[in-house]
């Protein structure tokens, strides 16, 4: 069950259900699976890159951002499409052979990539964090710059806000805003 669409990833459109993969539980997560929940009110989705340094800041960052706001319905999906290498995206033909060198050398990557953003931040990433190997966004934005990053209010899965590059200040506002106002459904009425 999903809001229907037009689907888009704009300010004020719904956005698409998207499927990412967590390799620590070798297991799929789908956006519908926060639609309308009780516990989750919002969601700041980035897509990032690995060799993108503006990614790596805002991965770090997320941290602080994560610890004042989860417990008051804010959850990270924190997506990962390229490695350090720009085209080679982790799991993209391992996800499905978890015994693989491939699967290895992606779970690899992403460990140490989450493991330096926990020590930029001084703490450790406390969200969780998934491989994008369907390459979601690339439909929808396929020139976007990294990071990439949305607030979808789960009530709706209406897009609030998209920035690209490194978030700016107004998104600890506009996060505020989502969790802590009453905002009109999307699409308006």
């Amino acid at each position: 069950f999903y809001p229907p669409g037009p689907y888009a990833v704009e300010k004020f459109q719904v956005m698409p259900n998207m499927t990412f993969y967590d390799p620590w539980e070798n297991k799929w997560i789908e956006l519908k699976d926060y639609y309308l929940s009780e516990d989750v009110k919002a969601l700041f989705i980035v897509s990032s890159a690995g060799w993108c340094g503006p990614c790596f800041a805002e991965a770090a960052s997320l941290a602080s951002v994560y610890e004042k706001y989860n417990s008051d319905g804010l959850e990270i999906i924190y997506t990962l499409g390229n490695t350090n290498i720009p085209g080679d995206v982790p799991f993209e033909t391992s996800y499905d052979k978890p015994d693989s060198a491939d699967f290895a050398a992606d779970l690899k990557f992403m460990e140490n990539w989450k493991l330096s953003a926990g020590l930029e931040a001084g703490q450790p990433i406390n969200y969780p964090m998934y491989a994008d190997p369907k390459r979601e966004f690339l439909p929808y934005a396929p020139n976007h710059a990294w990071p990439f990053s949305m607030l979808i209010t789960t009530k709706d899965m209406g897009v609030r806000l998209v920035e690209e590059g490194f978030w700016s200040t107004l998104v600890k506002n506009k996060i505020e805003m989502v969790l802590y106002s009453e905002v009109p459904n999307i699409p308006f009425e």
